[in-house]
């Protein structure tokens, strides 16, 4: 079971913050997020997208796909753009 707990990253540096989970009972602090948005040079516009995870611990692997889904529900969506 996957519960969310805090994230502290912020406007502009969204993606720069700390992720707490609880996963099974142990609080985790170690996973890496990622924007998957991007910029759009003809609108000259950034897109948000759902985030993806840069860095997993192995124990957690098996969860993956729920943390990722618990991530989703409760960070804004956010944009790579190297901060722009």
């Amino acid at each position: 079971m996957v519960k969310f707990v805090s994230y502290d990253g912020k406007y502009p540096n969204l993606c720069s913050g700390t992720l707490v989970l609880e996963i099974n009972g142990e609080l985790c602090d170690e996973i890496e997020l990622v924007a998957s948005g991007n910029f759009s040079s003809k609108t000259e516009s950034a897109h948000k997208s759902n985030w993806k995870i840069r860095n997993i611990p192995e124990k957690y692997e098996k969860e993956k796909k729920e943390i990722l889904k618990v991530i989703n529900e409760n960070i804004p969506k956010g944009c790579c753009c190297g901060c722009i």
